[in-house]
């Protein structure tokens, strides 16, 4: 990689920041209402910063909540170091790139609201659901075969270490 600014945006930089940069890694969302989401992209909350301090807690409550601890471990598990390679980084969104994982993540968490109606439909929308899941099948056939070819046989290790690097220093750590 070339030295000197780096210009990132959140789904073409991955690279950048050994994949999804959500829940508290190294971003996280307040909207103007005080709900603390993952990413400005997941419109899902589990915390409210009003509501928090209000009650005697601090925005660290909603670092350590299940939406934000699960979502960092599936970041970990997904983008480290297996085998010596390093997970196709050209797809990182949770929700958009492994929508499965997503919904499989909010549904495991007590009391995730959607930011809005729409959030909320989609949610509980079957149909959503499949189109997400097969949007991502079809686009892992035309990406995966990019990055093996272009990315990981030549910068494996480089990018192993990388991924590394981020998961041990640059993510938060869990009590």
């Amino acid at each position: 990689m070339n030295k000197g600014p780096a210009v990132a945006d959140f789904w073409n930089s991955a690279e950048l920041t050994s994949g999804c940069i959500s829940c508290g890694k190294h971003y996280f969302y307040i909207d103007w209402d005080g709900n603390i989401m993952p990413c400005v992209f997941i419109p899902y909350y589990q915390d409210n910063l009003k509501d928090l301090y209000a009650n005697g807690k601090s925005i660290m409550d909603a670092m350590f909540s299940d939406l934000f601890t699960k979502g960092r471990a599936w970041q970990k598990d997904n983008f480290t170091k297996k085998d010596g390679k390093v997970r196709n980084l050209m797809m990182p969104c949770l929700v958009r790139d492994n929508h499965k994982d997503f919904v499989s993540i909010v549904k495991s968490c007590e009391g995730v609201k959607g930011e809005d109606q729409a959030a909320t439909d989609a949610l509980n929308s079957d149909e959503y659901h499949a189109d997400l899941e097969q949007f991502d099948e079809d686009l892992k056939k035309i990406e995966d075969p990019y990055w093996e070819e272009h990315y990981e046989m030549k910068d494996s290790e480089e990018n192993s270490s990388e991924a590394e690097k981020s998961a041990e220093k640059g993510t938060m750590e869990e009590e």
